[in-house]
């Protein structure tokens, strides 16, 4: 697989565009895997495999702060940085599992993953400029933490190995129907985040971070109701996942940071319906309650500006907190201004709503012998949310519905098809992620200004299709 992708942002967000970046990225990827199944007339039989995948991520990024008045005649550059990347990874899986049919109708599955992987991270200023907004002139800089001492050059080798064991026992009771009990764990590798700027301060630490596991149970059913009409589906589960990998955009440094948080844990469950009432109708509902709470976890606050004239005497702002040293007193920066924290600990994390639900149906009338016309309607519930990662106040989304619907006509074949669908009929537009708005801290004792992702408006579209 090969993507590649190239774009330019004002990311002030603002019609002077004071920071501007051209990015060209590119992430090509191979993998393969192998499995062996046997059918082994006895109640035991084995399933074992191999993977191996190969992944390289290239980044070029051209960045400028108009504030920095960065034209340097001498080399007729117009940039604070020109930034060079990238990213290699490696890895290595085997598994196996075995299945004992311990009674007929009861079965018993269990089984496990071993991962090794290995990525590697060279970052470089091609060109940068030292001013109030960072230091981006590293070409001399011999990065400590760097693997390869080349000045100018930061380089990292991630390393890991993972186990990932799971198990589960079924129960088939009847025809077309499940019991199930299951331990489950999983993993998500960690690495190096290379889209952020180096400055002459930057260490490996600062780019990489540690995987992220997995472990809990689930329970559940599937079964098939009045002649398999009704479909059910039903599942609760508890997990607890540890060194959560979390993105924050720090917008002092004007960059995005992937770090690892305490642990989230995980309470849910799961209800699902596909319903047949005619021949002509099908009906379909599904919900979903999940209750992910952050625990052991401290992250960075929303952007508020304290001067430092008040440094020690303002008080914090909405849910965050201040750093302090060990004396019980307030931690400064360099330029004497306070460092602030959020404890979001019982916290859900950003856009992890408690409840999301949805309801539709499927009405398809024949028209004739050959041609048929189909309707649906589908409604969308999610709960309220936190948009940032920073919990700014200002990026809740409260609780919200969506519609869509759509017509069709076509042969019964499905051998063509004319269908007009619309998507958001209420024109809801809701936050789908918010941050910091790079510059937007510049009003004392005041919450930053957040930049938003919203959703598409209502939409209609008239759509063809053809089978061949």
């Amino acid at each position: 697989m090969y993507n590649r992708y190239r774009s330019v942002s004002g990311l002030t967000h603002t019609v002077d565009n004071a920071l501007t970046t051209y990015e060209d990225t590119s992430y090509a990827s191979f993998s393969q895997e192998f499995r062996l199944l046997t059918k082994l007339d006895g109640p035991v039989n084995f399933l074992v495999g191999a993977y191996y995948g190969d992944t390289r991520d290239e980044l070029y990024n051209d960045t400028n702060f108009r504030a920095d008045i960065s034209y340097n005649p001498l080399n007729d550059r117009i940039e604070t940085y020109e930034k060079d990347a990238y990213l290699t990874g490696r890895t290595y899986s085997v598994f196996g599992q075995a299945t004992w049919l311990i009674v007929p109708k009861l079965e018993l599955a269990a089984g496990a993953r071993y991962t090794s992987e290995k990525k590697k991270t060279r970052n470089q200023n091609l060109y940068g400029i030292n001013s109030a907004l960072g230091r981006f002139n590293t070409a001399a800089t011999v990065f400590a933490s760097s693997t390869d001492q080349t000045p100018g050059i930061l380089a990292g080798t991630f390393k890991d190995d993972n186990i990932s064991p799971e198990a589960t026992l079924s129960y088939h009771p009847v025809a077309n129907s499940t019991l199930y009990i299951a331990y489950k764990t999983g993993f998500k590798s960690g690495g190096f985040g290379i889209t952020s700027p180096i400055q002459t301060n930057t260490t490996l630490a600062d780019i990489d971070f540690d995987l992220e596991t997995v472990k809990g149970f689930e329970a559940g059913a599937k079964g098939e109701l009045f002649d398999r009409r009704l479909r059910l589906t039903a599942s609760a589960f508890a997990y607890n996942f540890s060194n959560l990998q979390v993105t924050q955009y720090d917008a002092s440094t004007i960059r995005f940071q992937i770090s690892n948080a305490g642990q989230v844990r995980q309470r849910g469950g799961e209800l699902e319906a596909n319903f047949d009432a005619t021949r002509m109708l099908r009906l379909h509902a599904a919900v979903a309650y999940v209750h992910n709470r952050f625990r052991d976890y401290t992250g960075q606050c929303y952007g508020y500006t304290i001067p430092a004239a008040v440094a020690l005497t303002a008080a914090a702002p909405s849910g965050c907190s201040f750093v302090t040293n060990a004396t019980g007193t307030r931690t400064l920066t360099a330029a004497g201004t306070p460092i602030l924290q959020q404890v979001l600990d019982g916290r859900a994390p950003a856009r992890s709503p408690d409840l999301t639900g949805n309801a539709g149906f499927e009405l398809t009338i024949p028209a004739s012998n050959d041609f048929e016309v189909g309707v649906t309607g589908d409604t969308f519930y999610n709960s309220a949310y936190f948009a940032s990662d920073s919990f700014a106040p200002a990026s809740k989304q409260n609780d919200f519905w969506r519609f869509n619907a759509s017509a069709r006509v076509g042969p019964t074949d499905g051998q063509w098809q004319m269908s007009l669908i619309g998507r958001n009929l209420t024109n809801k537009y809701y936050l789908l992620f918010a941050g910091d708005r790079t510059g937007g801290t510049s009003i004392p004792l005041t919450q930053g200004e957040q930049r938003g992702v919203v959703a598409r408006g209502r939409e209609v579209l008239l759509q063809a299709s053809f089978k061949y």
